[in-house]
C-alpha cells in the first residue's frame, strides 16, 4: 500500500458560508507518470474550489443504513460529510483513496492513493 500524497483537501468556513478546496501537491502534479485523482480534476498548480464536497470525495462515502450506523457510531451529523469522511476513509476504501488528518493551526486534511 502505498503512501503517495497526492494532495490536500480543505473545508473552509468563512460569515456562515461553507466551501471546500483541492490543491495538488507540487512534486505529484509535476511527476508525469501520475495520472489526476479523476478525470474532470486534471493535475494543475492553481486551487480547486467548490461549495460542496467534490465528487471524488462524496463518492467514497456509505448511504443508507451503513452511513446511519457510522453517524451514530461516530457521533456525526449525517450532513457533516466532511468529519464522516475522515473518520470513514482512512484505510482501505474505494479506488484506494485514503483521507487523513494533518495537525495544523488551520483544518487540512490530505489526501493519498495507494
Amino acid at each position: 500500500m502505498g503512501k503517495t500524497l497526492i494532495g490536500i483537501l480543505a473545508k473552509h468556513i468563512q460569515s456562515n458560508e461553507v466551501y471546500y478546496t483541492f490543491q495538488y501537491d507540487k512534486e505529484y502534479c509535476l511527476d508525469e507518470k501520475r495520472k489526476p485523482l479523476v478525470p474532470s480534476m486534471p493535475k494543475r498548480n492553481e486551487v480547486y474550489q467548490s461549495n460542496y464536497l467534490f465528487p471524488v470525495f462524496f463518492g467514497l462515502l456509505s448511504e443508507g443504513k451503513a452511513k446511519e450506523y457510522q453517524c451514530k457510531y461516530y457521533k456525526i451529523d449525517s450532513n457533516d460529510h466532511f468529519a464522516l469522511l475522515l473518520k470513514t476513509c482512512r484505510y482501505n476504501t474505494l479506488f484506494g483513496i485514503r483521507v487523513r488528518e494533518i495537525q495544523s493551526k488551520k483544518v487540512k486534511k490530505d489526501v493519498g492513493m495507494s
